[in-house]
């Protein structure tokens, strides 16, 4: 045993047993939560957002802003890299220890904005997906056609919205 080991030990059998027990952590919902103080200033993570658009080659980005619901969409050629559902989970996942780029900026962005509820459309000429982030997990599902509000179908568009409602009691 090492002398820091042996000092560990002495230091442990100073104290005193003030309590045990056992509890669980929901890994979704605390992710959000430390996420939601990732920045100095609570709207940053619409930089990590921009940024994230302008990696991917985004010709178009609009950030519309409302008292119930911030709604982020940007366009981009046909010919763009947008994220994949893959590349973004594992982003999801561990965002600080990703490797940087598109879905890194996009899953910071995400991750760190308001509310509880976001969700995530990605649509190209080849399909896409749409993706919840709730405390309770990130539900896919699979795109098959352009959405309502794509108005340039034949070209690749993302979609993010905050739901701010999530936070009312």
């Amino acid at each position: 045993m090492s002398d820091f080991q042996q000092h560990l030990e002495a230091l442990a059998s100073e104290g005193r047993l003030d309590s045990s027990g056992k509890f669980s952590l929901n890994l979704q919902a605390a992710r959000l939560k430390i996420a939601s103080h990732q920045f100095s200033e609570p709207n940053f993570y619409l930089l990590k957002l921009v940024q994230a658009a302008v990696a991917m080659g985004a010709y178009f980005i609009d950030i519309r802003p409302g008292p119930k619901e911030v709604e982020v969409l940007f366009g981009a050629s046909p010919e763009a890299n947008l994220v994949s559902l893959g590349e973004l989970g594992g982003q999801l996942l561990a965002p600080l220890g990703g490797k940087p780029g598109p879905a890194r900026h996009l899953a910071l962005g995400i991750l760190a904005g308001p509310g509880e509820h976001r969700q995530l459309e990605v649509i190209g000429p080849e399909g896409g997906f749409r993706l919840r982030v709730t405390p309770d997990g990130a539900p896919t599902e699979e795109l098959t056609s352009y959405p309502a509000w794509c108005t340039r179908p034949g070209e690749k568009w993302c979609r993010l919205t905050y739901d701010r409602r999530a936070n009312e009691s």
